[in-house]
């Protein structure tokens, strides 16, 4: 509990009592503008893992996942290293 009630501490501090070199500092255009950065980048990342960008990424291939669930359903192991 003693920690959670210091982080709250330090969390208020910081919010409140702003440095004489930030007095300009505003928290609502500060997280505006930290809203819109995030916002391109989970958009550019779902366009990425989506294909937009390249095939690889996109929809499996329905051969691999009939291969893939054709060998699960056999007793088939997998001898390699994981890299």
């Amino acid at each position: 509990m003693a920690g959670r009630s210091a982080r709250r501490a330090i969390l208020a501090v910081t919010a409140f009592q702003i440095p004489p070199g930030m007095a300009g500092f505003r928290w609502p255009a500060w997280g505006g503008q930290t809203l819109l950065v995030a916002l391109v980048v989970v958009g550019g990342l779902h366009l990425h893992y989506s294909g937009t960008f390249s095939s690889a990424a996109g929809p499996e291939d329905p051969y691999l996942k009939k291969l893939a669930l054709h060998l699960a359903a056999g007793d088939v192991k997998f001898y390699g290293a994981y890299w």
